[in-house]
């Protein structure tokens, strides 16, 4: 029992006043709302949108990777729409941030390639398969 109260104890310490005061939370969207050009709201939406999407994500793999859930057509089809939901909050995210969405992938495609030096992304390579 200690512990526990040890632990509680420490992890209150750690926890920040926006997390223990709704107050303290309005007055720290409101700054961010009025010093910064993000959409503190809709970043909001996005951010618990991807987590909870990805989550799901996770789910279903989960059920199918270690509790002998069946990879079936429903299944493929839950993940393909769950993806769709990842793009939908992604986008809103890129909305937020005042971000376009072509340079959020160019940034990613030159970070993809610093990690893999020998692979370069061709923006007109195609494979028959794609067409």
């Amino acid at each position: 029992m200690e512990l526990l109260n040890n632990y509680e104890v420490f992890v209150t310490g750690i926890t920040s006043k926006e997390s223990n005061s709704l107050t303290e939370l309005i007055n720290r969207v409101d700054e961010l709302d009025i010093d910064s050009h993000v959409n503190i709201s809709l970043l909001m939406s996005a951010g618990f949108g991807l987590g909870t999407t990805v989550g799901e994500f996770q789910g279903t793999v989960n059920n199918v990777l270690f509790h002998e859930k069946e990879l079936s057509n429903a299944n493929i089809l839950h993940m393909k729409c769950t993806l769709g939901n990842v793009i939908r909050h992604w986008s809103n995210a890129c909305r937020a941030l005042n971000l376009n969405p072509n340079d959020v992938i160019w940034e990613n495609v030159k970070q993809l390639e610093s990690e893999y030096p020998e692979e370069q992304f061709d923006l007109f390579h195609y494979h028959e398969s794609d067409s």
